[in-house]
């Protein structure tokens, strides 16, 4: 089975790939050590697919994906980024491109520790954001926040902290660490 949570469309077509590793552990070992991507940094590009990441509360405008993920503001929603691992880094940025139709002016971002089953509430971050429905590049320093160490394995973007929000969009291109 896929070691992701997904949404699956009614029209979509899901695929993934696997490996079976015959040998002794050694070999299994040294296999996985050379294929696997060791420290890379979350980078989410939403040209054609979700990525992955699933939504609380909230839809999107469904399969197949143009560009961008094209997301209904609701009441409460969140956006959850798959599992992951990095090390998380003092002069590390989460870097949102996005573009937002909201009255709201703030939007939040939370990480999780790996091995941590929920978020912190102290894990978070605020960031203005700009309702001129314009794609904008949102640089939030990350690293700058005490609580930001260890190893972190997830993100969840609260995309606007107004509890009245009911007709608004969020259209995000990108999300990466860097």
């Amino acid at each position: 089975a896929p070691g992701f949570d997904e949404i699956l469309d009614r029209n979509i077509v899901y695929t993934y790939n696997y490996v079976l590793i015959l040998g002794s552990l050694a070999e299994i070992r040294g296999y996985v050590y050379k294929h696997s991507v060791r420290n890379k940094l979350p980078q989410y590009i939403f040209s054609k697919d979700r990525q992955h990441w699933i939504y609380k509360k909230t839809t999107d405008l469904g399969w197949p994906i143009k560009g961008y993920l094209d997301i209904k503001l609701s009441k409460n929603e969140e956006l959850l980024s798959p599992l992951s691992f990095w090390q998380a880094k003092k002069n590390h940025h989460l870097i949102i491109r996005a573009a937002y139709k909201t009255k709201a002016k703030k939007a939040k971002v939370y990480w999780q520790y790996f091995g941590e089953e929920d978020f912190r509430k102290t894990n978070c971050v605020e960031f203005n954001i700009n309702s001129d429905q314009k794609f904008e590049t949102y640089d939030i320093p990350i690293g700058t926040k005490i609580n930001y160490k260890g190893i972190i394995s997830r993100l969840k973007i609260i995309p606007t902290t107004d509890e009245q929000e009911s007709k608004g969009w969020v259209k995000i291109k990108s999300i990466t660490i860097r």
